[in-house]
């Protein structure tokens, strides 16, 4: 149930309801149904659910085992260079 308190702007009210909405999947659930999907069509959409899904879990637990510290560490030295070479730029002018 979402509730708009006295003195609050409607447009932010709405926004806060879209986002409510979003958030509970009803707009894809309602998009989904919109149309007959065959049984077929519903296997092979929650197969690739599930490879997203599985890929998404695969993704957070090496981001929580720090596999990609090398590649952090690049990325950090290459924004390290960007910044040096910018205050040289500066520097010179």
């Amino acid at each position: 149930m979402t509730e708009v308190f006295v003195g609050v702007d409607i447009e932010s009210a709405i926004k806060s309801f879209g986002n409510k909405i979003k958030r509970s999947g009803l707009l894809a659930e309602l998009r989904r149904r919109q149309f007959y999907e065959s049984p077929s069509e519903r296997r092979r959409r929650k197969k690739t659910e599930n490879i997203r899904a599985s890929r998404r879990r695969a993704i957070a637990a090496a981001m929580s085992k720090d596999y990609f510290k090398s590649a952090k560490r690049k990325t950090q030295q290459m924004y390290q260079r960007e910044r040096r070479a910018e205050s040289l730029k500066q520097g010179k002018e």
